[in-house]
């Protein structure tokens, strides 16, 4: 689940019913392209994250995302220097 606005980055574990599971969503929020950071009063800003939550940023970034048939790779790279702050390979999953 990819999500902006919020002025800052966040990317979860594969989440479902709120623990890690591989069977669950993986959530990046990605809002730190250019507006002013806002990381005030989320929970990680405190101190106080979930065990899901393995990820945040409140630096200037973009998103980087190469798919092929079976897997999804996502960068967060520095604004300022490109490099990459924090990379997921996501597998694709098939449903029957």
């Amino acid at each position: 689940f990819l999500a902006g606005h919020y002025h800052s980055y966040e990317r979860t574990c594969a989440v479902y019913k709120q623990q890690c599971d591989p069977l669950g969503t993986t959530h990046i929020m990605a809002g730190s392209a250019g507006a002013t950071l806002d990381p005030a009063d989320l929970p990680w800003d405190l101190g106080h994250y979930k065990e899901w939550s393995i990820m945040h940023a409140a630096e200037f970034g973009f998103l980087v995302i190469e798919t092929d048939s079976d897997k999804m790779r996502v960068q967060r790279r520095r604004t300022e220097t490109g490099s990459v702050g924090d990379e997921v390979v996501i597998p694709r999953r098939k449903f029957d």
